[in-house]
């Protein structure tokens, strides 16, 4: 009778910051180090695995309990960004092999343009045109030009549909038919 194997769960015996334990308690020296960590480009999920250090559920919640160590937290997180920034400058000077320098540029980027979208995000600009190449005011000042069509308030300037017939055309000074 063959049974089936269950997963082992790791167990987190005896670290510090485990979550339910004694040791979960804050301890500014600890705190201080992984922010330190985090603000020389090391990960909170990394730092975290360390014997030594809290699990990372206990360091966000010392962070979520206090604005002050939120507020440090948040100064780790953009100067890890910058050294992020700064590791892109330095692979490119020393890359030998291009395609894996090319892929090692392009994460750091990618995970910079998440970190910080408004420095380090994709610039998109957006430009309208009308017909012809025009600005887009030319293309609707002659589509308001257009013979036979209805007058509609969203193109006109009215108020107010208006109930004239079909194919009524308008003038435009007096606002009267013609």
């Amino acid at each position: 009778m063959a049974t089936a194997k269950q997963p082992m769960k790791r167990k987190r015996a005896g670290r510090p910051g485990q979550i339910g334990g004694s040791s979960s308690s804050f301890d500014q020296a600890i705190f201080d180090r992984i922010c330190g960590s985090i603000a020389g480009g090391k990960s909170l999920r990394e730092i975290c695995k360390a014997a030594e250090m809290p699990a990372r559920e206990t360091f966000l919640r010392w962070v979520a309990k206090d604005e002050a160590l939120a507020l440090r937290y948040a100064e780790a997180q953009n100067l890890r960004a910058e050294h992020y920034f700064d590791e892109i400058i330095d692979i490119a000077d020393k890359g030998v092999d291009p395609q894996k320098t090319r892929v090692q540029i392009d994460a750091r980027k990618w995970v910079l343009a998440r970190m910080n979208p408004k420095k380090y995000g994709e610039k998109l600009t957006q430009e309208v045109t009308g017909e012809g190449g025009g600005g887009a005011a030319d293309s609707d000042r002659a589509f308001r030009r257009r013979p036979g069509r209805r007058s509609n308030s969203l193109t006109d300037g009215h108020l107010a549909r208006t109930s004239a017939p079909r194919g009524t055309t308008w003038s435009a000074a007096t606002r009267t038919p013609n």
